[in-house]
């Protein structure tokens, strides 16, 4: 590839870099916002494995407020990421327009450090089981 964009990419893309402004930095917590689209979202849990859920196969609904924001993911296995917070309305905007890359739950509390930013404390990642009707 020369550097360029394929034909179909450059309405969507062209001029733009995967660079965010510092108002798209979310801090400790959240990737940077990117102007570009990602794939996937990687999920990051304090003493845990880490996991990568395809945006391709998010709901098309979305729930959150502040504190808390529900995601389903339904490919071959049906999961759902409960993610536990402050200030995570404007992280669920980012997700809604897959934006983000990655998630991690906080080591400490870096809400002094980083106000404004999203905070999250708890991540929880669930598979469900369609089984249970």
């Amino acid at each position: 590839m020369n550097g360029k964009l394929p034909d179909y990419m450059q309405t969507q893309y062209e001029g733009k870099t995967n660079q965010a402004s510092d108002d798209e930095d979310l801090g400790y917590c959240a990737s940077r916002a990117a102007a570009m689209l990602y794939h996937a979202l990687g999920v990051k849990r304090t003493g845990k494995k880490d996991r990568v859920f395809e945006y391709s196969h998010m709901a098309t609904s979305y729930e959150g407020d502040n504190e808390r924001l529900d995601l389903v993911f339904a490919g071959e296995e049906k999961w759902i990421v409960v993610v536990h917070g402050r200030g995570l309305l404007k992280l669920l905007y980012f997700i809604k327009e897959r934006r983000i890359d990655w998630v991690r739950e906080a080591s400490r509390d870096v809400g002094q450090d980083e106000p404004g930013k999203p905070f999250i404390s708890k991540i929880e990642i669930t598979k469900v089981d369609d089984d249970k009707n």
